[in-house]
Protein backbone atom coordinates (compact mmCIF):
# COMPACT_ATOMS: atom_id res chain seq x y z
CA UNK A 1 0.00 0.00 0.00
CA UNK A 2 1.20 3.48 -0.86
CA UNK A 3 0.20 6.78 0.69
CA UNK A 4 -0.06 9.49 -1.96
CA UNK A 5 -0.08 13.21 -1.18
CA UNK A 6 -1.11 15.41 -4.09
CA UNK A 7 0.94 18.57 -3.56
CA UNK A 8 -1.47 21.50 -3.92
CA UNK A 9 0.61 24.28 -2.44
CA UNK A 10 2.28 27.08 -4.36
CA UNK A 11 5.59 26.32 -2.65
CA UNK A 12 7.21 24.20 0.04
CA UNK A 13 7.33 26.66 2.92
CA UNK A 14 8.30 25.90 6.52
CA UNK A 15 4.78 24.77 7.38
CA UNK A 16 4.59 22.34 4.47
CA UNK A 17 8.06 21.02 5.26
CA UNK A 18 7.02 20.25 8.84
CA UNK A 19 3.88 18.44 7.71
CA UNK A 20 5.61 16.41 4.98
CA UNK A 21 8.36 15.39 7.40
CA UNK A 22 5.71 14.07 9.77
CA UNK A 23 4.01 12.06 7.04
CA UNK A 24 7.30 10.43 6.03
CA UNK A 25 8.15 9.68 9.67
CA UNK A 26 4.78 8.06 10.37
CA UNK A 27 4.48 5.94 7.22
CA UNK A 28 8.10 5.34 6.21
CA UNK A 29 9.61 7.17 3.24
CA UNK A 30 9.44 4.12 0.97
CA UNK A 31 5.66 4.03 1.37
CA UNK A 32 4.98 7.68 0.53
CA UNK A 33 4.53 9.30 -2.89
CA UNK A 34 4.29 13.06 -3.39
CA UNK A 35 2.68 13.89 -6.73
CA UNK A 36 2.34 17.21 -8.56
CA UNK A 37 5.78 18.26 -7.27
CA UNK A 38 6.98 20.51 -10.07
CA UNK A 39 10.56 21.74 -9.51
CA UNK A 40 10.88 25.47 -10.10
CA UNK A 41 7.11 25.89 -10.10
CA UNK A 42 5.72 24.79 -6.74
CA UNK A 43 8.77 23.23 -5.10
CA UNK A 44 12.59 23.40 -5.19
CA UNK A 45 14.76 20.97 -7.13
CA UNK A 46 14.36 17.48 -5.72
CA UNK A 47 17.95 17.30 -4.50
CA UNK A 48 17.18 20.24 -2.22
CA UNK A 49 14.30 18.38 -0.56
CA UNK A 50 16.58 16.26 1.58
CA UNK A 51 13.91 15.90 4.28
CA UNK A 52 11.95 13.78 1.78
CA UNK A 53 14.84 11.44 1.08
CA UNK A 54 13.56 7.95 0.29
CA UNK A 55 10.07 9.11 -0.67
CA UNK A 56 8.96 9.09 -4.30
CA UNK A 57 8.61 12.57 -5.83
CA UNK A 58 6.68 12.89 -9.08
CA UNK A 59 6.11 16.02 -11.16
CA UNK A 60 2.88 14.68 -12.66
CA UNK A 61 -0.49 14.78 -10.96
CA UNK A 62 -1.63 11.46 -9.53
CA UNK A 63 -4.16 11.13 -12.36
CA UNK A 64 -1.37 11.46 -14.93
CA UNK A 65 0.94 9.16 -13.00
CA UNK A 66 -1.66 6.44 -12.39
CA UNK A 67 -3.20 6.57 -15.84
CA UNK A 68 -6.81 6.98 -16.83
CA UNK A 69 -7.04 3.39 -18.06
CA UNK A 70 -5.96 1.93 -14.71
CA UNK A 71 -8.41 0.41 -12.23
CA UNK A 72 -9.66 3.40 -10.25
CA UNK A 73 -11.42 1.11 -7.80
CA UNK A 74 -7.97 0.23 -6.44
CA UNK A 75 -7.37 3.84 -5.40
CA UNK A 76 -8.97 5.18 -2.23
CA UNK A 77 -9.43 8.94 -1.96
CA UNK A 78 -9.91 10.07 1.64
CA UNK A 79 -12.81 12.44 1.22
CA UNK A 80 -15.14 14.26 3.59
CA UNK A 81 -18.18 13.57 1.39
CA UNK A 82 -17.81 9.78 1.59
CA UNK A 83 -20.61 7.98 3.39
CA UNK A 84 -18.45 5.09 4.57
CA UNK A 85 -15.59 5.38 7.05
CA UNK A 86 -12.24 3.71 6.40
CA UNK A 87 -12.03 0.29 8.05
CA UNK A 88 -9.17 -2.16 8.74
CA UNK A 89 -10.57 -4.53 6.11
CA UNK A 90 -9.92 -1.86 3.46
CA UNK A 91 -6.22 -2.74 3.64
CA UNK A 92 -6.77 -5.46 1.06
CA UNK A 93 -9.10 -3.47 -1.15
CA UNK A 94 -6.77 -0.71 -2.37
CA UNK A 95 -3.23 -0.17 -3.62
CA UNK A 96 -3.07 3.62 -3.14
CA UNK A 97 -4.52 5.92 -0.51
CA UNK A 98 -4.80 9.44 -1.86
CA UNK A 99 -4.87 12.71 0.08
CA UNK A 100 -5.64 15.98 -1.64
CA UNK A 101 -7.36 18.36 0.78
CA UNK A 102 -7.86 18.92 4.50
CA UNK A 103 -10.39 16.32 5.55
CA UNK A 104 -13.64 17.38 7.15
CA UNK A 105 -16.93 19.06 6.52
CA UNK A 106 -17.05 21.36 3.53
CA UNK A 107 -18.24 24.78 4.73
CA UNK A 108 -17.88 28.43 3.87
CA UNK A 109 -14.28 28.48 5.13
CA UNK A 110 -13.18 25.34 3.33
CA UNK A 111 -11.73 25.70 -0.18
CA UNK A 112 -12.43 21.98 -0.68
CA UNK A 113 -9.32 21.21 -2.68
CA UNK A 114 -10.31 17.57 -2.61
CA UNK A 115 -12.93 18.26 -5.28
CA UNK A 116 -10.11 18.36 -7.86
CA UNK A 117 -9.52 14.67 -7.17
CA UNK A 118 -13.14 13.77 -6.43
CA UNK A 119 -14.21 14.32 -10.03
CA UNK A 120 -11.73 11.65 -11.12
CA UNK A 121 -14.04 9.03 -9.62
CA UNK A 122 -11.76 7.02 -7.39
CA UNK A 123 -13.15 4.95 -4.54
CA UNK A 124 -13.77 7.10 -1.47
CA UNK A 125 -13.68 6.64 2.30
CA UNK A 126 -14.12 9.04 5.20
CA UNK A 127 -12.23 9.54 8.46
CA UNK A 128 -15.04 10.66 10.73
CA UNK A 129 -16.90 13.92 10.38
CA UNK A 130 -14.38 16.51 11.61
CA UNK A 131 -11.54 18.23 9.82
CA UNK A 132 -7.98 16.98 10.17
CA UNK A 133 -4.66 18.29 8.97
CA UNK A 134 -2.92 16.20 6.33
CA UNK A 135 -0.40 14.53 8.71
CA UNK A 136 -3.22 13.58 11.08
CA UNK A 137 -5.30 12.13 8.26
CA UNK A 138 -2.36 10.12 6.91
CA UNK A 139 -1.41 8.88 10.39
CA UNK A 140 -5.00 7.84 11.17
CA UNK A 141 -5.18 6.01 7.84
CA UNK A 142 -1.91 4.26 8.60
CA UNK A 143 -3.11 3.17 12.05
CA UNK A 144 -6.36 1.79 10.63
CA UNK A 145 -4.67 -0.10 7.79
CA UNK A 146 -1.32 -1.16 9.26
CA UNK A 147 -2.24 -1.54 12.94
CA UNK A 148 -5.80 -2.71 12.20
CA UNK A 149 -7.27 -0.17 14.60
CA UNK A 150 -10.85 0.90 14.10
CA UNK A 151 -11.56 4.61 13.95
CA UNK A 152 -13.72 4.35 17.08
CA UNK A 153 -10.81 3.06 19.19
CA UNK A 154 -8.55 6.01 18.38
CA UNK A 155 -8.42 8.92 20.82
CA UNK A 156 -8.57 12.49 19.57
CA UNK A 157 -8.43 16.07 20.76
CA UNK A 158 -10.70 18.48 18.92
CA UNK A 159 -9.70 22.14 18.45
CA UNK A 160 -6.83 22.16 20.99
CA UNK A 161 -5.87 25.44 22.66
CA UNK A 162 -2.31 26.58 23.38
CA UNK A 163 -0.92 29.33 25.58
CA UNK A 164 1.02 32.14 23.93
CA UNK A 165 3.45 34.77 25.18
CA UNK A 166 0.58 37.24 25.29
CA UNK A 167 -1.59 37.42 28.40
CA UNK A 168 -5.12 36.09 28.01
CA UNK A 169 -4.45 35.15 24.40
CA UNK A 170 -4.89 31.56 23.27
CA UNK A 171 -3.94 29.88 20.02
CA UNK A 172 -6.74 27.59 18.85
CA UNK A 173 -6.11 25.01 16.15
CA UNK A 174 -9.47 24.34 14.42
CA UNK A 175 -8.80 20.70 13.60
CA UNK A 176 -9.06 17.22 15.06
CA UNK A 177 -5.75 15.72 16.28
CA UNK A 178 -4.75 12.32 17.58
CA UNK A 179 -4.11 12.27 21.32
CA UNK A 180 -0.58 11.26 22.30
CA UNK A 181 0.43 9.10 25.26
CA UNK A 182 1.14 12.32 27.14
CA UNK A 183 -2.44 13.46 26.67
CA UNK A 184 -1.42 16.21 24.25
CA UNK A 185 -2.40 16.56 20.58
CA UNK A 186 0.05 15.01 18.12
CA UNK A 187 1.16 17.74 15.74
CA UNK A 188 3.87 17.97 13.12
CA UNK A 189 7.07 19.09 14.84
CA UNK A 190 7.70 22.80 14.38
CA UNK A 191 4.19 23.83 13.34
CA UNK A 192 3.24 25.19 16.74
CA UNK A 193 6.46 27.21 16.90
CA UNK A 194 5.73 28.71 13.48
CA UNK A 195 2.25 29.75 14.58
CA UNK A 196 3.36 31.17 17.92
CA UNK A 197 6.04 33.22 16.22
CA UNK A 198 3.44 34.85 14.01
CA UNK A 199 0.10 35.30 15.74
CA UNK A 200 -1.11 37.27 12.75
CA UNK A 201 -1.26 33.99 10.84
CA UNK A 202 -4.75 33.65 9.44
CA UNK A 203 -5.88 30.17 10.49
CA UNK A 204 -8.81 30.37 8.10
CA UNK A 205 -6.27 30.03 5.28
CA UNK A 206 -5.54 26.51 6.51
CA UNK A 207 -9.04 25.42 5.58
CA UNK A 208 -7.84 25.26 1.98
CA UNK A 209 -4.82 23.08 2.69
CA UNK A 210 -4.48 19.35 2.22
Amino acid sequence: MKYVVEHMEESVDNWVECEYKRIVADCGAANVIFTNMKPGVNCPAYDELTFLSGATLISESFEEFYGTAADKKRVCLLDEVAEKDLEPSDAGEFDYFLFGGILGNVDELDADRTKVLRIQEYSIRRLGKKQMTTPTAVCVTNLILEKQRTFETLEFIDRPEFDTDYDAEKLIMPFLYLKGDDGKPIMADGVLDILKSDLDWDLSDLQGEL
